[in-house]
């Protein structure tokens, strides 16, 4: 058993320090490349930093050592520990377990919430953000879709696909309900913070029964789930991340109270299950799913009577334990009761916006490509085996830098911890499991985000924040300190508990890592987070519709789109050729003549044959230098030399689509195709949002500036 343990602790160890994502090559495409160089340079660091307090902590260790020789000779000092100790112990374990339950929910929640205002100023920043937030809109006004009377190139967006009936984003509803609540109460704001808020809670409550027998390791386990900066990151915004967080958190401590008491809280597992898999389906299947029935399992088979044993009392046969196999169908159905709504609610939402119960968004908007497994992913990059351990490794690395911003990383610290001892704590098992569920399960996906952290790995997090505090409670108190004796005898069994100076040195290194953290980590992680774009979208005082000016590709992707082309071939397009022959593509699509030839292999990265032209401040086009630009296409780029402003963000912060609204956004698609809206809203004044003016611009002065056109030289 130690043997397996020590196997996962140097696995940990091996992944957050050795180079494994270098392995990511040019069939990963740019998406491979940006991770790798990313990656480098975050090795490059933990290996520094962590060298460095190892250097510090042993120079502090052999200072004192010797001023203390200095001091008592060859006698040992006297040692204030062991009372220092037992005043920690007792300071902790006197506040009772409800209060640090509730106290970890509101450290956890406060700190996102302060992220959420002074450095975000609760802006959404990722795509995600932006499209969950306007189909939350859609259904805060009574729609399951958005529906258009118009072109909908004119709405759609990135993450979105055209149903049968309208415009839907391509995420499960689980946190888009969340968020329309939110909304109708006014409390947009405050649905991260709150969220995660219930997370450490949840996290908290649990770590008190796990470690039951450890009542001040399990308050320092959740105090660490609290204190998490990682988490105060992501809980600043709007990702469904802290919605399946959360649900898998509930499912988990369902489980394990159902385990341990009444099987009615399988129908809180249950519950947890389905709000996590209609938030996030893939890590909701393993963590609040798969997880808390192999918990149920392995607690069936470790209370199994031995064969034949009976137990007697003096008058008869007492009444027989209830067998092993029939709580575990007790636990399992409750867990169906309380997860069949969610799935209902799940199949529901699929048939009204992809037309099939089983479809999800993801592969009505991409294609199979955006699956699960292994293949090629929808802009063309490979994911095998090989890309599945480098990102993997690269996730790893960044987990362990970014949970707590120490120097020294988590993962690594909890690959010591298992490297060094051997055997876990008692009841740390669900946690290892927990942790490296996730792991695994991202292993099987071809996403790995980066940005705010490596955020595909969050749903996981408070367990690798609760194991890192229990490997610095291992690792720097060998005595079995915060334990009973008991445990006292097994740790100091492992051998580490005989290396006095080793235990100093671990005990200095906590410290420092921690002090580094506070003084440097943590404060420049906090001001990597105060990015989010300030957009807030004018509005006009009479009914009006307003053209928000976008970049030229953004227009080509919206066409193609509109005309019925899914978002992995629009990628391809716009990836594999010049940007004038896909506008041309369009055009001739949405006429109906004759289409020209377009390259859309599923390949990584643009032909060589293509440069990258900024036509504006951070609008870029792919370009042929070897031909030259229609006058339509010169027109298209013209267009933006006065920037862009994107359309999702501002979609995100209006009212959907409707003939009553004020004021109406849609996306400038050119003179020409304009004016099938105006046409659709007359009798409304027209604006033009350009990105070089603050307020709104007459829609004919706008056109003439981007277009050279006016709307009196349209023919409709």
């Amino acid at each position: 058993m130690n043997t397996g343990w020590r196997v996962v602790g140097g696995g940990l160890i091996g992944l957050s320090f050795l180079p494994l994502h270098r392995l990511l090559g040019p069939r990963s495409g740019p998406a491979g490349a940006a991770t790798r160089a990313l990656t480098d340079e975050t090795v490059s660091v933990s290996w520094t930093t962590t060298l460095a307090v190892v250097a510090v902590s042993a120079l502090i260790v052999a200072l004192v050592e010797f001023r203390a020789r200095a001091l008592h000779g060859a006698s040992p000092p006297p040692s204030r520990a062991p009372y220092w100790e037992r005043v920690t112990t007792r300071g902790l374990t006197s506040i009772g377990g409800g209060v640090w339950v509730a106290g970890c929910a509101v450290v956890a929640g406060a700190m996102s919430a302060l992220v959420a205002r002074y450095l975000r100023a609760h802006r959404p920043l990722l795509i995600d953000e932006f499209v969950q937030l306007r189909h939350a809109r859609i259904l805060e006004a009574g729609g399951v879709v958005e529906r258009w009377p118009i072109d909908v190139a004119f709405r759609n967006t990135a993450n979105g696909f055209v149903a049968a009936d309208g415009w839907a984003s391509i995420y499960p509803p689980g946190h888009t309900v969340v968020l329309a609540a939110a909304q109708r109460l006014g409390v947009t704001a405050l649905i991260g913070p709150v969220l995660v808020a219930l997370t450490a809670g949840l996290t908290a409550a649990l770590l008190l029964r796990l470690l039951g027998e450890r009542p001040t390791t399990a308050r320092m386990a959740a105090a660490a789930v609290a204190l998490t900066p990682f988490s105060w990151g992501i809980g600043s915004g709007y990702l469904s991340h802290t919605s399946a967080a959360c649900g898998v958190a509930l499912a988990l401590y369902g489980a394990v109270r159902a385990a341990s008491g009444s099987w009615t809280w399988a129908v809180v597992t249950g519950v947890g299950a389905g709000w996590a898999v209609s938030s996030r389906p893939l890590v909701g299947l393993t963590l609040a799913c798969v997880l808390p029935l192999g918990f149920w399992i392995a607690r069936a088979r470790s209370t199994r009577p031995p064969a034949g044993l009976r137990l007697v009392d003096t008058e008869a046969t007492a009444a027989a334990p209830a067998s092993p196999g029939r709580v575990l169908a007790l636990r399992c159905a409750g867990a169906v009761i309380g997860g069949l709504p969610f799935v209902i609610a799940l199949g529901w939402w699929n048939h009204a916006t992809t037309g099939h119960a089983l479809a999800f968004g993801y592969t009505a908007a991409f294609g199979p490509s955006h699956g699960l497994g292994f293949g090629v992913d929808p802009w063309g990059n490979v994911y095998g085996l090989r890309e599945a351990l480098a990102y993997t490794a690269a996730d790893v690395i960044a987990l362990g830098r970014h949970l707590f911003e120490t120097p020294v990383p988590a993962v690594a610290a909890v690959g010591a911890w298992v490297l060094v001892r051997g055997r876990p704590f008692e009841g740390s098992g669900l946690l290892f499991a927990w942790a490296l569920g996730g792991v695994a399960t991202n292993a099987l996906y071809w996403h790995h985000g980066e940005h705010l952290g490596p955020r595909m790995l969050f749903e996981s997090a408070p367990a690798w924040a609760a194991l890192t505090a229990l490997s610095a409670v291992a690792l720097g108190l060998p005595r079995g300190t915060l334990a009973p004796p008991t445990a006292d005898e097994r740790d100091a069994a492992s051998g580490l508990a005989h290396h006095e100076g080793l235990v100093a040195l671990a005990r200095v290194a906590v410290v420092v890592s921690l002090g580094w953290a506070l003084a440097a980590g943590v404060p420049a992680r906090l001001g990597s987070w105060a990015q989010a774009p300030d957009i807030a979208p004018p509005s006009t005082e009479a009914p009006g519709v307003v053209f928000v000016h976008g970049s030229w590709a953004g227009r080509e992707a919206a066409r193609l789109e509109a005309a019925g082309m899914r978002r992995d071939s629009v990628g391809a397009a716009l990836r594999r050729n010049d940007l004038c022959r896909v506008h041309e593509y369009a055009r001739a699509r949405r006429e109906g003549r004759p289409l020209p030839d377009l390259d859309f292999e599923m390949l990584p990265g643009s032909p060589p044959s293509l440069s990258t032209l900024e036509v504006s401040a951070g609008n870029l086009a792919r370009i042929d230098a070897s031909t030259r630009l229609t006058p339509d296409c010169t027109r298209e780029a013209r267009a933006d030399q006065y920037g862009t402003i994107e359309l999702a963000p501002v979609l995100a912060a209006t009212a959907p689509f409707a003939d009553d609204a004020r004021t109406v956004y849609l996306r400038d698609l050119g003179p020409a195709q304009n004016e099938t809206a105006l046409r659709h809203f007359e009798g409304r004044e027209a604006w033009l949002w350009i990105a070089d003016r603050a307020q709104l611009e007459p829609y004919d002065e706008g056109m003439r500036r981007l277009w050279g056109t006016l709307r009196t030289d349209v023919t409709p």
